[in-house]
């Protein structure tokens, strides 16, 4: 058995969501949870997700999982999208793509249900190649933490059980018990930095400079981790008292950021990110870039890995790129209660045909006595440049009755009622 006895206690009585690729380690460590399935009361559901690569290999992965989880009466759960289209259509790289795939497909299964734990089956050698390859890439102490065991969500849980169990032992473990498994041929070709720190670089540093590495980094790992878990009391306690958080964008004061020096405010983003996404996959070049932004006085932004970094009315914003509801018309007929963006629209207008969109350039609205363009409405009511576009207009009769819940056009407030979803 690899999955470990101080695991136990948070597994037990939990709705286990196991991300399953298919390969030797998430085999083993499905494996090993079914054997533990009675005796921890768990239920066990299987994710797998096919980024549609290799010929078609992704496929008949897929394929094995799912049979492997009808054969044990396990629920099975599957999405299928591309992550070369997914990095194109994101501004992302292809490992930063295929786990926001993964992570979105798991997420959508936990939704908001309660008592999940996520189980992944990194091990360590995943740890060391991260720890390796941020370093290579340009790191800073929190890039050294590597893979986390645990992590506490806001409505679930994520374990790797097997992240102090080497590589080579998950694979003797299931030669051992006749564990099947699928081999991905990729992981042996050196295409992609992590492959290349697997396959040559950790060999070379064994063989000529540390033959017990993992150890090594290990234990910077878990240094790094403690370090960090005092440093981030402090920074959390600043982010409070100079930032908002609303839905998918952080705003702080810019002149209060400014009085902090430059490894004050990485720690700071850095933390800040982690809130909204995640820091995967950002280097100190990135951070560097991101420090230029916050010294600028101009609207400049910047786009990194599915996150824009700008000014904005005396403040700095982080905002995570969400998908817009607003992108195609939405047209009402009847009495509806729609959530569009980060807005609950209630209509009860049988008679009238409603439109909800974004802005268009051309625009205007009645205020006052006069006609105003709704750019300068909204600059005017200092709604940045991004949330301009996600804000739902309602149009009647070719006319602007509401801008979100901050402009209203001569309409009964019980026919149409817009509210904001803050902090959702």
């Amino acid at each position: 058995m690899l999955i470990k006895e101080k695991h136990y206690d948070i597994l037990k009585n939990k709705k286990v969501l196991v991300a399953v690729s298919g390969g030797v380690d998430s085999m083993v460590l499905i494996y090993d949870l079914i054997k533990l399935k009675k005796v921890l009361n768990i239920d066990i559901e299987i994710a797998h997700f096919d980024h549609l690569t290799r010929d078609g290999e992704s496929t008949k992965d897929k394929l094995f999982v799912e049979n492997f989880a009808k054969a044990n009466n396990l629920i099975f759960h599957t999405k299928a999208y591309s992550m070369y289209e997914y990095k194109d259509n994101h501004d992302v790289s292809i490992e930063e793509a295929g786990r926001l795939l993964r992570m979105e497909l798991f997420e959508s299964i936990i939704s908001d249900k309660s008592n999940y734990i996520l189980l992944f089956a990194h091990n360590l050698d995943d740890n060391v190649e991260t720890v390796i390859m941020r370093i290579i890439r340009g790191t800073g102490l929190t890039g050294l933490e590597g893979i986390k065991e645990y992590e506490k969500k806001r409505n679930y849980e994520i374990l790797r059980p097997l992240l102090d169990v080497t590589k080579e032992e998950i694979i003797n473990y299931a030669e051992e018990n006749n564990i099947e498994f699928r081999q991905d041929h990729t992981n042996f070709e050196n295409i992609y930095t992590r492959n290349k720190i697997r396959n040559e670089l950790i060999p070379l540093i064994k063989r000529e400079y540390n033959s017990n590495i993992y150890d090594a980094i290990s234990k910077l790992s878990s240094f790094s981790i403690l370090n960090n878990e005092f440093v981030e009391d402090k920074i959390d306690n600043i982010i409070n008292q100079i930032s908002k958080q609303e839905n998918n964008y952080i705003i702080m004061d810019s002149n209060k950021l400014k009085q902090y020096n430059d490894y004050e405010k990485t720690m700071i983003i850095r933390n800040v990110i982690d809130r909204l996404h995640n820091n995967y996959n950002f280097t100190n070049s990135h951070y560097d870039e991101i420090l230029k932004i916050i010294k600028s006085e101009k609207g400049v932004d910047l786009t990194i890995n599915g996150i824009v970094f700008y000014n904005s009315f005396n403040n700095f914003i982080i905002r995570k790129i969400m998908k817009n509801d607003l992108d195609k018309e939405i047209i009402v007929n009847k009495d509806s209660k729609i959530k569009v963006n980060n807005y609950i629209i209630d209509i009860k207008s049988d008679n009238k045909e409603v439109i909800i969109r974004k802005r268009k350039n051309g625009d205007r609205i009645k205020v006052k006595n006069s006609i105003k363009k709704v750019k300068d409405f909204l600059i005017d009511n200092k709604v940045d440049k991004y949330e301009r576009d996600y804000i739902p207009i309602v149009e009647i009769d070719n006319e602007i009755k509401f801008i979100g819940n901050i402009y209203k056009s001569g309409f009964d407030n019980k026919e149409i009622i817009i509210e904001r979803i803050a902090n959702e």
